[in-house]
């Protein structure tokens, strides 16, 4: 019998771990962080910017949209995290998700939705 009562609480612990590890791993899920670099007036990035505004639900994303083409100080913004990220910005859309850089935008490069 006391056999019995240790293997259920020992059960019991292990499943009060497993739920724990697997709430822990829920709470720390995040939200993705869009960089979304444009030219006012760009139709590739106003494609770019509907496309991502699509999904922003779906995905958990938070999109933050910076002018570059007549904001001087957005588009030194740009320049600055292309360079802090290594990479050689050629124009826009510029586009950033958390750390990986993607220039340009074309609808047939996205999944279907």
């Amino acid at each position: 019998m006391k056999n019995l009562k240790k293997a259920t609480i020992l059960k019991n612990i292990i499943l009060f771990i497993v739920l724990s590890f697997l709430l822990i791993i829920k709470v720390d899920a995040k939200t993705a962080n869009v960089y979304l670099f444009y030219g006012d007036g760009c139709p590739h990035c106003k494609e770019a910017h509907d496309y991502l505004d699509s999904i922003k639900d779906k995905y958990d994303i938070k999109i933050y949209s910076y002018e570059v083409w007549y904001n001087e100080d957005n588009r030194k913004l740009m320049k600055d995290v292309g360079k802090y990220l290594d990479f050689n910005v050629q124009g826009v859309p510029f586009v950033v998700i958390d750390n990986t850089p993607i220039s340009g935008f074309t609808k047939d490069n996205t999944e279907q939705t």
